[in-house]
């Protein structure tokens, strides 16, 4: 190579030299910085992962566990920390607000006892293990006696506080286990885990009714109240609840099913210790279990007996006691075939002879109608059969001035009543004087403010007398005669046939009260002589009893009836 050649040369690696060293530095520069955004951006991702996982703890209300993450540098891991404490305080509030609102929905807000649902939700739990553990579970109703008295007499503050006090003492006499709750108003339930048997159940029953009749004191008041209670027993051996309880599938459908019929049971039998006279316990056995399918039974046959035209309405009479007539009308029934000289009317009755069964017994008639709604029509049926044979009687020459119906509180208060008795008129052609509507002592005590009086009233507007039954029943005072609204008044047997100075001046009381109020006074019950007599003699215009005359069927009645002193023309039976 020429010396101009290396000269040249020289000189290019002189200027490469520089550029080379200053673009080996540049590159290491760039390096650097792209080393350091990459370890920037990967710090970045971290933060962002771990904000995506703090978020997504808070939103699952994991708090606490967001909190025990490492706590990023800078403001952003300052907000975020404060954030997730402020979202854990945020949830535990949450859930003590929830438990309250759980606790106050399952719980009764006065005495703090489990409410109806409740109880019948851990009742299906107990239910379950005591099945299987071959336990028996029972269930107590208690039911304080009178305590809308206590409300009305001392004020709605004392009865709060009867009831908490209740609810305590019950808690306390109920026993380890067992499980006290509030079903409604004066209505406790306990259940008994494990209970024994149907005795030990009701002593425990009985240690609870005798630890509510303890005198409560209350600020300005002393209350002593009795409880009824009833007692329902799950034999897991045996059938009933027992097999409800789970059967073969022990799901909480079966569970729930179970409850609802132990409290019904037990529901039952509280009633019947209400009714018995209160302060008792009764249990519902295998007796009573029979005692209700045969009520069942006897409801369905007497909705079939009036379907079916079953029932018959029988009559009898009402005859005066004026002077040898008591006697008179005796002796001429006795010696059969005979005609009574005079009647003053007739009480209609219903009567049931039931197939296979025989008659029925007519209280247990009543009874079953009032179980099962059919009062109304009964009585609708004997109105109807009434107002139609007296007019049938009046055609054929009877002299029968008056019938008589019995009508029951239940009906008296039903608005439909004054429709009802209008319409058996009507339908019969009966003039309204002519009917005479028997009310009970107690039921007319009963109706006041259910409507009974105003339609009471209606009724002696249209010109239909009204007796008051069973004077002597009630708790009525003679000198409320004055304002009954009755033409009749009608005393109950057991004065009549009450022997005695002091029984013969209280029924000459009633017959001269009766009389200064203008009301005809008729003894119930005349079953003797001496009765009648007696009756007589104390003021009665009006005797009926089995001493003049049964309840007898109207074809067997009619030939022993008097005769009209002079026939009505143009009146015709109506058709049936």
């Amino acid at each position: 190579m020429t010396a101009a050649g290396l000269d040249l040369l020289a000189a290019g690696a002189a200027v490469v030299a520089p550029c080379l060293a200053a673009g080996a530095v540049a590159g290491l520069l760039v390096r650097r910085r792209l080393a350091r955004a990459a370890a920037e951006l990967a710090a970045a991702d971290r933060a962002l992962r771990q904000v995506h996982h703090r978020v997504r703890l808070g939103s699952l209300g994991d708090h606490e566990a967001a909190l025990q993450l490492p706590e990023l540098p800078g403001d952003l891991g300052s907000d975020l920390r404060a954030w997730a404490e402020l979202a854990a305080r945020a949830e535990q509030a949450r859930e003590v607000l929830a438990e309250q609102l759980d606790h106050q929905a399952a719980h009764d807000s006065l005495t703090g006892l489990p409410v109806r649902w409740r109880v019948l939700e851990q009742l299906g739990r107990v239910l379950l293990a005591d099945r299987d553990a071959g336990r028996c579970t029972g269930l107590l109703l208690v039911d304080l006696d009178g305590f809308q008295a206590v409300n009305d007499h001392h004020g709605h503050a004392a009865g709060d506080g009867l009831l908490r006090a209740a609810a305590a003492r019950l808690a306390a006499a109920a026993g380890p286990g067992a499980l006290v709750g509030r079903l409604g108003g004066d209505e406790f339930a306990v259940v008994v885990p494990a209970a024994g048997g149907a005795d030990d159940l009701r002593l425990t029953a009985a240690r609870l009714v005798g630890a509510l009749a303890e005198p409560v004191h209350l600020p300005g008041c002393v209350l002593a109240v009795t409880a009824s209670a009833g007692a329902a027993l799950a034999d897991p051996g045996a059938g009933g609840n027992g097999d409800g309880a789970g059967g073969d599938g022990a799901g909480g459908d079966g569970a729930e099913q179970a409850a609802r019929a132990l409290l019904a049971e037990a529901a039952t039998a509280a009633h019947r210790a209400k009714a018995a006279g209160r302060g008792r316990v009764e249990l519902f056995d295998d007796a009573l279990r029979r005692r209700l399918a045969e009520d069942a039974r006897t409801e369905q046959a007497l909705r079939t007996a009036l379907a079916l035209a079953q029932l018959r309405v029988v009559y009898q009479p009402v005859v005066p006691l004026t002077g040898t007539a008591a006697e008179g009308c005796g002796s001429a029934w006795d010696a059969g075939g005979g005609v009574l000289a005079r009647v003053l009317g007739v009480e209609a009755l219903l009567r049931w002879d039931r197939p296979g069964h025989g008659p029925v017994d007519p209280a247990v008639v009543v009874a079953a109608a009032e179980r099962c709604g059919l009062v109304r029509d009964l009585e609708a049926f004997v109105l109807c059969e009434a107002a139609l044979q007296l007019v049938r009687w009046s055609a054929r020459g009877r002299d029968v001035p008056v019938v008589s119906v019995n009508l029951s509180a239940r009906h008296l208060a039903d608005p439909r009543v004054v429709p009802d008795v209008l319409e058996a008129l009507a339908t019969a052609g009966l003039e309204p004087a002519r009917l005479q509507l028997e009310v009970s002592e107690p039921a007319l005590l009963a109706g006041d403010g259910t409507g009974a009086a105003a339609h009471l009233q209606a009724l002696r507007a249209h010109g239909v007398r009204v007796a008051l039954d069973d004077f002597g029943t009630g708790s009525t005072s003679i000198a409320a005669l004055a304002t009954t609204p009755a033409d009749q008044l009608k005393v109950d047997s057991g004065l009549t046939a009450a022997a005695g100075a002091a029984a013969g001046h209280l029924l000459e009381l009633t017959a001269r009260a009766g009389a200064a109020f203008g009301l005809q006074v008729v003894a119930e019950g005349v079953e003797t002589a001496a009765q009648a007599e007696r009756a007589a003699a104390a003021g009665c215009t009006g005797g009926q009893g089995w001493h003049f005359a049964p309840a007898l069927a109207a074809d067997e009645l009619e030939p022993r009836l008097p005769l009209l002193s002079r026939l009505t023309e143009g009146t015709a039976a109506p058709v049936r």
